[in-house]
């Protein structure tokens, strides 16, 4: 079985050094950042009157600190697919000439080149300098920020860093390292307590109250109200009166103040700390809107999961009381040994611990002063953590446990976590309740899970199975919406596709269960990268599915089923299908490239109607 207490000190060490951002390194940024504008002021940007997809170009800067193999996977596959993804979420006013950097350098750490002096870069809105330390004495595994504001009325930010600490960077899952990159570039563009003064409302004007301070559950708090995020988060806690979303307030420079507090965004990109199985909430992706910088393309969001639809409550109140919670995302002692992650996709244990010393008088949930969840982020509140070895769809830290002997599990992509007492008829059954791994299929308002060979459906409001055929023992069914509804995908998609309930429907030109499959230029979808592996085809090609091959089509056809001009499968405006070949209908002829059928007057066209007339009278000869 799982080992939870190694799997907890796994994760709380990760836990313990994430981001870098602390006071101390923004006020470094603002210092390189005020400087290089004495020196010389960024550009006034022209930029053009209509949104297009916003474009970041990365600029490598010595990597030398981090192996090989980590930089080759950051720059082939880990930036490519983040700046793909906020390319397709947001969309700004792309500038209309070079992009250009007016300053000596982006940080301490980042040179910038000549060229971005002069002549710049084309087709770019910012620029992202990414480069490796090796900071052992210095507890975190990345950091990012800005460095240039656009010097018009906008004030975008122009250019910011991205820089890895090699002493950390390491044992880290490929979401992990997608997260890392998703959540730095973040700082970069919007998610700055040093960025939010730049913030500007729709008649241009900057916010001045967007931070409220205030007090819950005992001690002081302070909120983030910018008007579009509170939106979506009231909706996403289906809490009207919420005031504003809690920003961190543990984790001294590092974590507080700059990311959203754990207890109420537990798993999404932008808390302070590594996670497994986080989601790209449409909370934080409308911070980014309220900058009135970018527009948000929702569809590549993924809405808030953890305490959805809870209330108030979920909001204000403690998580336990009395030892007490009403909230299936947190847990007490009596669950502590075995349970499923809160997105029910990995099994987890209860971080329920007694501590060597007493908590602070407001933390404090329990009957014993000393006993809370053993995460400061999470203010103590316990809750079910992830083993490294128990992901459902095997993308944990380590190949996933599971036993097909004894309880019929199954790990895959579609595989859910339960817990229950099941076990095989015909084997001892000690009535233990166990996580455990199983196929789910959706369909309509039916979740459909497979134990072993069994399938069965669960109830829509969640509850308990029993009699499962082949099994003694019972197992408990979450909620329709837990088990089929939101919830995020592996790996982010790749940043090359929507997530929707958790399955990533794939952009064009990319396959797979997460994405990560970059079709031959040739194929629409794909089952592998070579152009004899396309699995459907760009409008105007049809599948050859003997080859796998996807053909160009003559330039008279619309679509085909190959390459010349006789193998047309239909046709464009103005013209018609004659045994495979798209011919002209009278009164129009063939454009100088054969692209296109236009109108011709009557003495151009006067031979093309006498081939017309007879093609026409040898079709109806045959009808």
């Amino acid at each position: 079985m799982p080992n939870p207490v190694l799997l907890l000190l796994t994760v709380w060490e990760v836990a313990g050094h994430f981001c870098g951002v602390t006071p101390e390194w923004e006020a470094e940024q603002q210092r390189d950042f005020k400087q290089s504008r004495r020196f010389t002021p960024a550009p006034a940007f022209s930029r053009r009157s209509t949104l297009g997809p916003f474009r970041i170009q990365a600029h490598y800067l010595d990597m030398t600190a981090l192996p090989a193999s980590n930089v080759s996977f950051i720059q082939q596959r880990v930036i490519p697919s983040v700046i793909r993804w906020y390319g397709n979420a947001l969309r700004v006013y792309n500038l209309k000439e070079n992009w250009k950097l007016n300053q000596p350098k982006c940080s301490s750490f980042a040179i910038v080149p000549s060229e971005h002096r002069n002549p710049g870069l084309p087709n770019t809105d910012f620029v992202l300098y990414v480069y490796a330390v090796n900071e052992p004495t210095k507890n975190y595994i990345a950091r990012g920020g800005f460095c240039a504001l656009d010097g018009n009325s906008l004030t975008n930010p122009i250019a910011g860093t991205l820089g890895y600490n090699a002493a950390f960077y390491v044992g880290l899952t490929p979401e992990q390292e997608i997260m890392t990159a998703r959540h730095e570039i973040a700082h970069a563009l919007a998610f700055s307590p040093s960025l939010w003064p730049f913030f500007h409302q729709p008649d241009g004007s900057l916010y001045t109250d967007y931070l409220l301070n205030d007090s819950a559950r005992g001690h002081s708090i302070t909120l983030l109200t910018f008007p579009k995020t509170l939106a979506r988060a009231r909706t996403a806690f289906d809490c009207s009166s919420m005031q504003g979303i809690e920003l961190e307030n543990q984790g001294a420079g590092g974590t507080s103040g700059s990311h959203w507090e754990k207890r109420l965004m537990a798993n999404d990109f932008m808390v302070g700390t590594l996670l497994i199985d986080m989601l790209y909430s449409d909370v934080t992706l409308a911070l980014f809107e309220d900058s009135g910088w970018y527009t948000v393309n929702y569809d590549y969001t993924t809405p808030t999961t953890w305490g959805h639809g809870k209330g108030c409550d979920f909001v204000n109140l403690n998580c336990v009381s009395g030892g007490v919670t009403k909230f299936s995302e947190w847990c007490t002692a009596a669950d502590n040994n075995n349970d499923c992650s809160s997105t029910n996709t990995i099994k987890a244990s209860c971080n329920y611990i007694t501590f060597p010393e007493t908590l602070p008088s407001h933390y404090q949930y329990f009957g014993n002063p000393n006993d809370g969840g053993m995460e400061t982020y999470m203010d103590y509140c316990p809750y079910a953590v992830p083993f490294s070895d128990g992901d459902c769809k095997n993308r944990g830290y380590a190949t996933t446990w599971y036993s097909v002997t004894s309880y019929g599990e199954k790990v895959c992509d579609t595989c859910m976590c339960f817990t229950g007492t099941t076990v095989k008829a015909g084997r001892k059954n000690s009535g233990a309740v166990h996580a455990l791994c199983y196929d789910v299929a959706c369909s309509g308002t039916i979740a459909t899970v497979t134990v072993g060979t069994t399938s069965i459906a669960c109830p829509a409001a969640g509850g308990r199975l029993t009699n499962i055929k082949g099994f003694t023992g019972y197992l408990d069914c979450p909620p329709y919406f837990e088990l089929c509804g939101t919830r995020p995908c592996i790996n982010g998609c790749w940043g090359a596709g929507k997530c929707i309930n958790g399955v990533c429907q794939c952009d064009d030109g990319y396959s797979g269960v997460d994405c990560s499959t970059i079709c031959h230029s040739s194929c629409r979808k794909c089952t592998g990268t070579g152009n004899t592996m396309c699995s459907a085809c760009y409008s105007g090609g049809v599948l050859n599915t003997a080859t796998g091959t996807c053909p160009s089509c003559d330039v008279s056809c619309a679509t085909c089923s190959g390459p010349a001009a006789n193998q047309c499968s239909t046709c464009g405006s103005n013209a018609y299908l004659n045994h495979g070949v798209c011919q002209c209908e009278e009164d129009f002829t063939r454009s100088w490239d054969s692209t296109t059928c236009e109108p011709c007057d009557d003495e151009e066209c006067e031979d093309d109607r006498k081939e017309l007339r007879g093609r026409k009278s040898r079709r109806t000869s045959h009808l």
